[in-house]
């Protein structure tokens, strides 16, 4: 797929441009970049231009911030990743999104639109710590795991008992502080057990004996028992599924795309935490999809949030009252500071495309 051309070799009837055509706008490279690449259809297998939809300036903004939000939904339904969205008067800039001439929407960057599950440590990795000392020679980012309960031990409750075998589902290094770190590190190292290859797992984590992660995902550390671990918050965009033939790198068969943890659920015990029934029933809903449609982007909460105000006060227009109505509450202040709104639409018209998922 091509989204983009910078620079024209040898010019065509349809093409008149030459050489360097980065200071021409978007909707100008738009027009060459389809004149030189064949609509689909046309020469089958080959390149083809990623389509994109066109927003115009006319509309009033919260009714471009509602046609954001249902392309956005129409792309995770795809299976896309997420979309970019770019103004068609801008030139092309290395680095174009430090100067806000596009943006890049994705699932994980939503407030109010994505479910969480509740997960249990099992393993942990040490920082690199390069660029990051905090994170330097200690716990910085963890394995993450379900229970497989089966039926002589009952459903999870919290006076159900611990469940003997769990499967790995993802890891997480993302969405804490480093005070909270600190506090993960203070409840868990106490209980962390070295390994040096996937062989010492049996023997180091017997609850998870059938867990023969590639290197890549082998933690440096893994729990003696999940009674003794914590409780995390998950937010991700789906689950998913891993390729056939290849060697899993959780034993779940799937894998947490996009991960990131909401909240320290200290109040929670493990036993009642998520679990493999869980993960089915998520499957077979919706293909391992986490992400629910019709929340609220960062890009567009700030546009959210003046039409709530002008629904208030009376003053809103028609579509103000309608984008106002149709976006859920915020679920906690916790997720609002992680998620604060960075900027609102693009003043001029601007397109958006699909960001392809890349390979598993």
């Amino acid at each position: 797929m091509a989204f983009d051309v910078l620079w024209v070799e040898r010019p065509s009837v349809a093409v008149t441009r030459e050489g360097d055509i980065t200071r021409l706008p978007l909707s100008e490279r738009r027009k060459l970049l389809e004149a030189i690449i064949p609509p689909p259809g046309r020469v089958p297998n080959k390149l083809h231009v990623l389509p994109t939809a066109l927003v115009p300036r006319s509309l009033p903004e919260a009714e471009r911030a509602d046609a954001v939000e249902r392309r956005l939904d129409e792309a995770i339904q795809a299976g896309s990743e997420g979309l970019v969205v770019k103004s068609v008067a801008a030139p092309y800039v290395c680095g174009g999104k430090k100067e806000r001439l596009w943006l890049k929407i994705k699932p994980e960057y939503m407030d109010g639109s994505y479910d969480t599950m509740d997960l249990v440590v099992v393993g942990g990795f040490l920082g690199e710590g390069r660029r990051d000392r905090v994170r330097a020679g200690g716990l910085s980012s963890f394995t993450l795991a379900v229970a497989d309960r089966q039926p002589s031990e009952g459903p999870a409750g919290p006076h159900a008992p611990v469940a003997a075998r769990w499967k790995t589902i993802g890891k997480v290094g993302t969405g804490y502080s480093f005070e909270q770190l600190g506090k993960l590190r203070e409840l868990l190292t106490p209980h962390m057990r070295p390994i040096s290859s996937a062989d010492d797992i049996p023997a180091k984590a017997p609850y998870m004996s059938d867990w023969r992660p590639p290197r890549k995902d082998l933690p440096d550390f893994v729990m003696d028992h999940p009674r003794n671990s914590v409780v995390l918050e998950v937010c991700a965009a789906e689950l998913q599924r891993a390729q056939a033939g290849t060697r899993l790198s959780f034993s779940a068969g799937v894998a947490l795309r996009f991960p990131r943890v909401e909240k320290f659920r200290l109040d929670k015990g493990v036993q009642d935490s998520a679990t493999m029934s869980d993960v089915g029933r998520i499957m077979a809903a919706s293909g391992g999809k986490l992400t629910r449609p019709g929340g609220d982007s960062i890009m567009v909460s700030r546009v959210v949030a003046r039409a709530r105000k002008r629904a208030a006060d009376g003053g809103a227009s028609r579509a103000s009252k309608r984008l106002a109505a149709s976006r859920a509450p915020r679920l906690d202040g916790e997720r609002s500071r992680a998620s604060a709104p960075r900027q609102g639409m693009p003043s001029t018209p601007f397109v958006m495309s699909p960001v392809r998922r890349r390979p598993a």
